[in-house]
């Protein structure tokens, strides 16, 4: 018998499988309608407590049964399908990914490539200004509609390389990631430099705190910032080869 994360408790016994198997398929109808509206409204002001309002359930658990029904969470899937979107309209044969790997396959004999990675901020405008200001990286894409933000920066020695998605952590599964990366003091994300202790000094000098100092490790020399919008950032240099 599986309830997922159905457990309905009826005094001190548990309601018959007869009973949860159709409350199951009741939530999964449900959600069900939500990934359609998702689908016809995407490029519509559109956001995860409306998507709960619609659907009568809060946003915690609409985000928590969506992401156990569709491996992603409901801000995830409607991120996905209004960039699918955009990209159909402006270029008609891209497709979208946050993998952070490199060129991983290839299929109808043209090779994937890395496009986007997502890094969850808690303020998109305040991320804009440390991301190209302070890190030295260039706005690439920065385009709204209704309450969402589409707003990437890239590396000034390759602008049509990976994109970085600064992300607004409005999504509760975003936030509760970003939240539980920082906690465990696990870097969101790495950055490759040349020379970790002159970009320590540089970056020292205009006020940004380093929770980890430059240090030597196997293979690598690092160092650990905090990006001001919630987030630890490494930079990297390697040494091996």
């Amino acid at each position: 018998m599986c309830y997922h994360s159905f457990h309905v408790a009826a005094g001190r016994g548990t309601v018959p499988e007869e009973v949860v198997i159709p409350q199951r398929l009741r939530q999964l109808a449900r959600l069900r309608q939500v990934r359609d509206r998702i689908d016809r409204e995407s490029a519509q002001p559109l956001d995860v407590e409306a998507l709960a309002r619609g659907a009568h359930l809060s946003a915690g658990h609409l985000s928590r049964e969506f992401r156990l029904a569709y491996g992603e969470s409901p801000y995830s899937y409607l991120m996905t399908r209004r960039q699918t979107g955009q990209e159909s309209r402006s270029a008609g044969h891209r497709a979208v990914t946050s993998v952070t790997a490199t060129d991983i396959t290839t299929t109808g004999g043209r090779p994937m490539r890395i496009k986007w990675t997502r890094l969850y901020v808690n303020d998109q405008e305040q991320a804009l200004q440390f991301y190209t200001e302070v890190l030295g990286f260039q706005k690439k894409a920065d385009f709204s509609k209704g309450n969402y933000r589409w707003l990437t920066v890239a590396s000034p020695e390759d602008p049509e390389g990976v994109e970085l998605i600064l992300e607004s952590n409005a999504d509760p599964a975003g936030k509760e990631y970003q939240e539980a990366l920082r906690s465990q003091g696990q870097p969101a994300t790495q950055f490759l430099v040349s020379d970790v202790q002159a970009e320590h000094d540089r970056l020292s000098a205009e006020g940004v705190q380093f929770t980890m100092p430059v240090t030597s490790t196997t293979g690598s020399i690092i160092a650990v910032l905090d990006d001001t919008c919630g987030n630890l950032i490494q930079l990297t240099h390697l040494t091996w080869g």
